[in-house]
């Protein structure tokens, strides 16, 4: 590929990353909450297998995260930056893109002095409502759910009589609608929700 030909947008992209994630022991009601609200269920469940990387960390100290994920689509290698929390919610920015021999990556990220630090799996099932993207992970230390929200180069995706707080406000609001049906409590959650990076 030429420099002047850019790759297409199902390769590579730019985006920030609004996410809330959270444990939950009821993943059956929430799918059923979805279907409720006539969510778009984007995904069965399907495997993946990730492996995180760092070198000397480098990465860790920073909170940035070096991913190489394979999934149902194939391969992906993802860069995420350091997280910061706009009212309650994970804001990090996120490039990602496809790539066509993992096996080709992870030597290439060794060689330049990358290991790997954590490896793990899990099975996602994946929805849409509205503007949110809704996951429900199933993992060997317990089922979550995740409400995230991407905007591909965001200061150009919000119109300027909309404040960027509104995106992390309609993750929220998605969220108190559908508590009851997960039977936790919003101010626990909202207290103990995970930072945990995937």
């Amino acid at each position: 590929m030429s420099r002047d030909e850019p790759e297409s947008a199902n390769q590579q992209r730019e985006a920030v990353e609004r996410e809330l994630k959270f444990p939950c022991d009821n993943l059956e009601g929430m799918r059923e909450r979805l279907l409720a609200f006539e969510a778009e269920r984007l995904a069965a469940g399907g495997a993946e297998e990730n492996l995180v990387y760092d070198r000397e960390g480098q990465l860790l100290e920073k909170r940035e995260i070096l991913r190489l994920r394979r999934d149902r689509s194939g391969w992906s290698l993802t860069f995420k930056g350091t997280p910061i929390f706009e009212d309650g919610v994970k804001v990090r920015s996120e490039r990602e893109t496809k790539v066509e021999n993992g096996d080709e990556v992870h030597a290439i990220l060794v060689g330049l002095g990358y290991e790997v630090v954590r490896r793990y799996e899990k099975k996602r099932e994946e929805w849409r409502l509205g503007g949110v993207k809704v996951a429900l992970d199933h993992t060997p230390i317990g089922d979550f759910i995740e409400f995230c929200n991407e905007s591909v180069h965001a200061e150009s995706t919000v119109s300027s009589d909309q404040p960027r707080a509104a995106v992390p406000g309609r993750l929220q609001n998605f969220f108190q609608r559908c508590h009851v049906a997960v039977g936790i409590s919003v101010a626990l959650c909202f207290a103990k929700a995970y930072s945990v990076d995937d």
